[in-house]
């Protein structure tokens, strides 16, 4: 049957990503308004449900508290008890355009927020819909996909970028697509959960075209 995730009276709860661990547990994650000290922000909010038809909703971990907007979680499951989450927002440095971060929730603990981007430009065209994707190879790689301004040839159209997370460090921002055509929505499409989803070596991502005409 249905349950309330939930429930904070005058918020808005968005974005919803969800994912089932080996255990059967499920790790939800939202952009919400109503929690921690910046309440009337939308800030990145954690949440499990443990396993079984009797499961329970466990109390709420908030990713991120600060006072600047944070909004389109993606979630992926890195083993179990082990989420990744990729989401954008905007920081101190960068108050007007969002920037690509992510951060591990480690048995119900939320881990310090990494920073992919710190640019003059929009990341993760999350405002047109289109949003990011994460995902994580039988290496446990992180590879995080996006839409985002500001690279290439081309600084003004939003084209896709890469960035891997190898053993904990984030290696160098790639451009997957450089042409003069805005490009999106994308989908990386590699994780060892469910098995079927698996590929046996790196990873692959489909996106569209568009031309602005």
């Amino acid at each position: 049957g249905k349950e309330t995730v939930s429930m904070v009276a005058g918020a808005y709860a968005d974005s919803v990503s969800a994912v089932i661990d080996g255990y059967g547990e499920v790790h939800a994650v939202f952009a919400s308004k109503g929690y921690g000290i910046n309440t009337s922000l939308y800030q990145i909010v954690y949440k499990k449900r443990t396993a079984g038809r009797n499961g329970q909703w466990q109390h709420r971990v908030l990713v991120t508290d600060i006072a600047y907007r944070q909004i389109a979680p993606s979630v992926v499951l890195e083993s179990d008890g082990i989420v990744g989450v990729l989401w954008c927002g905007l920081t101190a440095s960068r108050t007007a355009d969002d920037q690509m971060r992510f951060a591990r929730v480690v048995s119900g603990d939320a881990q310090a927020v990494e920073e992919l981007t710190n640019v003059a430009y929009t990341q993760g065209a999350a405002w047109f819909g289109w949003g990011h994707s994460l995902a994580i190879d039988r290496k446990k790689v992180y590879h995080a996909i996006w839409g985002g301004e500001g690279w290439g040839s081309y600084l003004t159209y939003t084209s896709i970028q890469h960035r891997a997370r190898v053993n904990g460090t984030w290696q160098a921002q790639e451009s997957l697509v450089d042409v003069e055509f805005d490009q999106g929505p994308w989908a990386a499409l590699c994780a060892p959960y469910p098995a079927a989803q698996t590929l046996p070596e790196g990873y692959m991502f489909t996106y569209e075209n568009y031309r602005n005409a």
